[in-house]
């Protein structure tokens, strides 16, 4: 996962509260362990959450699943160490 430009990093502080609400969905719908171990399943859920209108497409600086990733990480401290 490359990391993005300051620049870039600065819009995608803005999907904070979205990434780590995903991050906690998705622990509810699969349980911690598998998200922890298979992180694309925060980009599953957000993919459904867009289809259902829950947070539509668009709604988010994130685009992609490296952006979506790169949030929990980096702006949610999720998986840090």
């Amino acid at each position: 996962m490359s990391t993005p430009s300051k620049k870039r990093q600065v819009e995608l502080e803005k999907d904070e509260h979205d990434v780590f609400r995903l991050y906690e969905n998705a622990c509810i719908q699969w349980g911690k362990e598998k998200v922890d171990k298979d992180h694309t399943r925060i980009w599953d859920l957000r993919c459904m959450y867009g289809m259902r209108n829950i947070i539509p497409f668009g709604s988010m600086v994130s685009k992609s699943l490296s952006d979506v990733l790169w949030v929990a990480e980096n702006i949610c401290d999720i998986w840090k160490k």
